[in-house]
């Protein structure tokens, strides 16, 4: 998992759309499990499934956590179809 900092919020809005082609052009590398981690987050997280839960027309996935690695900066907020900053 991502968890993008306030300067990404063009990557945000490009894997919202429907794309092929969505990681071209964007930094990012394969971490231990495999899974994509990009550059100039705010933190990343490499999780196992615990165990995934259906919610509506959604699907929960649980995780036990397996790597973390925390960057400074401040989050990519999006909350009631508009992104934010938070306020210090």
């Amino acid at each position: 998992m991502n968890i993008l900092s306030d300067r990404q919020r063009d990557v945000s809005v490009r894997f919202a759309a429907v794309c092929d082609a969505r990681f071209d052009g964007i930094e990012w590398h394969r971490g231990s499990s495999g899974v994509p981690l990009l550059g100039g987050v705010l933190a990343s997280l490499e999780c196992r499934v615990h165990s995934a839960v259906p919610v509506g027309d959604h699907i929960l996935m649980l995780g036990h956590v397996e790597a973390v690695a925390v960057f400074s900066g401040s989050p990519l907020l999006y909350f009631s179809s508009q992104y934010s900053r938070v306020c210090e």
